[in-house]
């Protein structure tokens, strides 16, 4: 009887050393793996940081190139009517970066405007903590005037000139906008000068998530 309990405790412990073991090879595996992962995990974090870093850098050198020279169209039908001006500008945003640039219209009744006090709107979220979300959610968005103010380094400018008709017809579109969403690519302050153009009789065309500075280039392009 004493040989056979005696057998049995080492079986006993045999066993229970066995599932010590084994268990200790899955904590051992699983802590590899965690290893492996969290090291993937930082070469990935650090690729993406350095990616990241080079774009913002190419963004920063790409966009503080001088401007192409500024454009003039004259869109009245008889160059006798009364000259009216809506300047559709794009510059580095006010920021100590510039990052992402802004877009902003300026309505004048004379040729050379202070942009700083003259009539500078542009379509903005109305809560400055919104801009990150906007980039995938429509947030509430604001018109925003004196938009010209600390947006003018880089500045990038086509000037309409226009008849009374036409501005008074661009400033009913200005309206249209106040209740509007902002979002990134569909409502923003880039598709404001869009419609704004459009309004006035210039050649457009969809920006999509296109950058402030990029757009105006392409309108002066096309018109």
């Amino acid at each position: 009887m004493n040989g056979s309990i005696a057998s049995d405790r080492v079986c006993a412990q045999q066993i229970d050393s066995k599932q010590r073991r084994s268990e200790k090879k899955r904590i051992d595996l699983l802590a590899a793996l965690l290893r492996k992962l969290l090291i993937l995990l930082a070469q990935v974090s650090l690729a993406a940081f350095l990616v990241l870093l080079f774009y913002l850098a190419a963004w920063a050198i790409w966009y503080r190139v001088p401007s192409t020279p500024w454009r003039t169209v004259d869109l009245r039908c008889a160059k006798t009517q009364r000259p009216y001006y809506l300047l559709f500008c794009a510059s580095l945003a006010d920021n100590p970066h510039g990052f992402p640039g802004h877009c902003y219209v300026v309505w004048s009744t004379v040729t050379s405007p202070n942009l700083e006090q003259a009539d500078a709107v542009s379509f903005m979220p109305k809560h400055y903590l919104d801009q990150v979300r906007a980039l995938w959610d429509s947030v509430p968005g604001m018109l925003e005037p004196h938009s010209a103010r600390g947006n003018i380094r880089n500045l990038d400018m086509l000037m309409a000139v226009v008849s009374e008709d036409q501005y008074k017809r661009s400033l009913l579109t200005r309206s249209r906008w106040q209740p509007y969403p902002f979002k990134v690519g569909t409502r923003d302050c880039v598709n404001f000068a869009r419609t704004i153009a459009a309004s006035v009789g210039l050649h457009t065309v969809t920006p999509g998530r296109t950058f402030p500075q990029d757009y105006i280039r392409k309108l002066k392009a096309i018109n």
